[in-house]
């Protein structure tokens, strides 16, 4: 074997070693991401990083530096790949909002996995007023928290978040940074004294009082009185669904009380027991009623307004359970009391990548897959008996990351019929809207809880 006794090709051969080593050495001691602020974790040596802010979806895919799994170091742990998909609402409010991303790091400013799970996230307004309280991350996983807020304190030039590592452990933390949401110049709004009558079309609403019941383990509550009248049945003893707003931006059940004013936005919804208009209900399929542990596919598929609705099966009272292969059922170990109603439970799992449903009930269901409602629609599955008499169902709806389930109970009008007919019905809101004063008593509330904080920073 000859050997090589250029010198060019030895310099060549020695450049491609080097730069191999180079490449390998800078895999290795990849940095990790950069990031806004950094804060300790008490009762740890660890560090919790803010890596990033952004207003609306988050999309953060990280992978652990190449080769690093592969040649471990002393006291390293394995470092799993990260994806964090959030679509940008907030689950509490279903509003878009701001979305905040956390990861913890180790003293030597490496990545890893706490001993303990971020118990709660909070953003303290400079008034004292707390934006969800003992709030949890949407995604909580090895070490990384990312979650998006609807309510934040947008008047503040700062943004201060509390941090609680532990339940169990007494302390906290809080970081401090510039507010990504903060608004300059906010034009506020001018509240309207209580009682208020708005008329939208033919529904007359009149907000009579709103109130705020206050809690030590939450934001509190605040419930608003509402009449509705109209001379059109299909309006009258209808239901409201109550949203609010400020004028800084803010969406959701978490306002400040030392806002000068809250935007009510009040939803009315038709009467169920009346006709809906043609064109907001589906055509009709007769389904069959069955007994405790039997289950039968279906394979129907409804349209209403632009939406699609699959009928997958029918069930009688037991667990329904999905396979790769069909469904199977089997009857309740323990059978409810008579006259006891209980609710319909659904659960996910995950098997060889592929997701699969089950379904607990006391009473025959219909197993329906669709889109989440939009506009803040609501979905109305009724029965039609025999005689033409229209009756909506007792339903549940259930969401996973890969699908919108609807599982409504089926009553037969007598225990003689074994088939009746469905039809689906689309409710649209009417929406009226009042600007108010927030209730004193949630002002007073917060003006005590900034004077009695239980716990302190270290």
């Amino acid at each position: 074997m000859s050997k090589l006794k250029s010198p060019i090709g030895c310099a060549l051969l020695s450049a491609l070693c080097f730069g191999a080593f180079l490449v390998v050495a800078m895999a290795i001691k990849k940095e990790e991401d950069p990031y806004l602020a950094e804060v300790a974790i008490p009762g740890s040596t660890d560090r919790l990083r803010l890596l990033s802010t952004t207003d609306g979806p988050l999309k953060y895919h990280w992978n652990p530096p190449r080769f690093a799994n592969f040649f471990p170091k002393p006291g390293r742990v394995y470092v799993p790949p990260i994806q964090v998909n959030l679509d940008g609402l907030d689950r509490m409010s279903n509003q878009p909002g701001h979305t905040f991303l956390f990861r913890t790091v180790n003293s030597s400013g490496k990545y890893t996995n706490p001993n303990q799970t971020m118990a709660g996230f909070e953003f303290i307004e400079s008034t004292g007023y707390v934006f969800r309280r003992f709030g949890f991350a949407d995604f909580p996983h090895w070490g990384v928290y990312a979650m998006t807020r609807s309510c934040l304190p947008r008047r503040d030039k700062e943004l201060t978040i509390r941090i609680k590592p532990d339940w169990n452990k007494p302390g906290f933390t809080e970081m401090k940074i510039p507010n990504p949401v903060y608004k300059e110049n906010i034009q506020d709004w001018q509240p309207e004294p209580l009682p208020v009558t708005k008329t939208v079309e033919t529904l007359t609403a009149r907000l009579e009082a709103i109130r705020y019941h206050g809690s030590s383990q939450g934001a509190g509550y605040i419930y608003c009185q509402i009449r509705g009248e109209s001379p059109t049945p299909e309006w009258t003893n209808g239901a409201f669904h109550t949203t609010f707003e400020d004028a800084t931006g803010n969406q959701g059940q978490e306002l400040s009380p030392f806002e000068p004013a809250w935007k009510v936005v009040a939803r009315a919804y038709r009467n169920w027991a009346t006709p809906f208009p043609s064109e907001l209900v589906t055509s009709r399929v007769k389904i069959p009623i069955l007994g405790p542990g039997k289950v039968q596919a279906l394979d129907h598929e409804l349209t209403v307004a632009g939406q699609t609705f699959k009928l997958r099966c029918v069930a009688g009272p037991g667990v329904t359970k999905e396979t790769p292969s069909g469904f199977t059922a089997q009857m309740n170990e323990k059978p409810p009391t008579d006259g006891q109603h209980q609710f319909t439970t659904t659960s996910f799992q995950h098997t060889n990548g592929q997701e699969l449903c089950f379904i607990s009930s006391a009473h025959p269901i219909t197993w329906i897959e669709t889109q989440p409602p939009k506009d803040h629609e609501q979905v109305i599955v009724q029965l039609v008996s025999p005689d033409g008499t229209i009756t909506p169902c007792q339903m549940s709806s259930s969401q996973s990351s890969q699908r919108y389930l609807i599982i409504p109970e089926l009553k037969a009008p007598s225990p003689d019929v074994q088939e009746i007919e469905l039809q689906i019905a689309i409710s649209r809101p009417r929406i009226v809207e009042f600007v108010v004063a927030p209730p004193e008593e949630a002002r007073t509330y917060w003006k005590s809880q900034a004077t009695s904080t239980e716990e302190s920073p270290p």
